[in-house]
């Protein structure tokens, strides 16, 4: 059993771009810092771990986190297994991180729509306790993957995957959506998504207020389809 601690910081850029005028952009950094104290009691050793994430070093409370450590190295002490059984149970934050990790690959719909997740055509139905919700906020401040766009340059936005029990939706591609019908044609949902990133890098407003009304021609009646959809379906 070892101690320590260590401070790390690291940023990142990473863009998208096509042949047909995608160019998306995301910068962000992280600074990392966390000990790990050892306790000793009855010579028994007992670990914990004190840890932050920050964006820059004065977010950063060498104290706060020692502490939160030996706390956590204390908090085992005179642990002990117990027989097997339903019982009750707190589960400690980072406990529930690792178990909802493990099982995360389930709300893959492309892994639905192959058969491979035990969530295939689950959509609306109860599959947890009613105090489970499970949310999905690409956009939370400061957090670890936070992005404002995904692989395909799509907008990302927050989203419940599952409301109190419940599951409301899968993690979908472009292609995944349109294989569920969530979208009807792929091909118009591409232009469209190129005309919005059309819009969001003019700095000409005769140009980008031309591309708002050829958008508004070309994909009214598409999101209003879509609307109609969730509404129905998805809500």
């Amino acid at each position: 059993m070892a101690g320590g601690c260590s401070i790390g910081y690291g940023n990142s850029e990473y863009g998208i771009f096509n042949t047909k005028g995608l160019e998306l952009v995301n910068k962000s950094n992280l600074l990392t810092a966390y000990v790990v104290p050892i306790v000793e009691d009855n010579n028994e050793k007992y670990d914990g771990t004190g840890y932050v994430t920050a964006l820059k070093l004065d977010e950063v409370n060498p104290k706060k986190i020692a502490k939160q450590g030996v706390e956590e190295a204390l908090s085992r002490i005179g642990g002990r297994s117990i027989p097997s059984g339903k019982y009750k149970a707190i589960l400690y934050n980072e406990a529930m991180v690792s178990l909802l990790g493990t099982f995360c690959g389930i709300f893959d719909a492309d892994a639905a729509q192959k058969g491979l997740s035990l969530l295939k055509d689950k959509e609306g139905e109860i599959i947890a306790s009613d105090v489970v919700t499970i949310v999905d906020d690409p956009l939370l401040d400061n957090g670890l993957s936070s992005t404002p766009f995904d692989d395909e340059g799509v907008a990302t936005y927050k989203k419940e995957i599952v409301f109190k029990g419940e599951l409301k939706t899968l993690l979908h591609n472009l292609k995944t959506a349109y294989k569920a019908g969530m979208i009807k044609d792929e091909e118009l949902w591409l232009r469209a998504l190129q005309e919005r990133n059309n819009v969001a890098h003019s700095y000409n407003e005769r140009i980008a207020l031309g591309i708002v009304m050829r958008a508004k021609e070309s994909f009214y009646d598409m999101f209003c389809e879509l609307k109609k959809e969730i509404d129905k379906n998805w809500l």
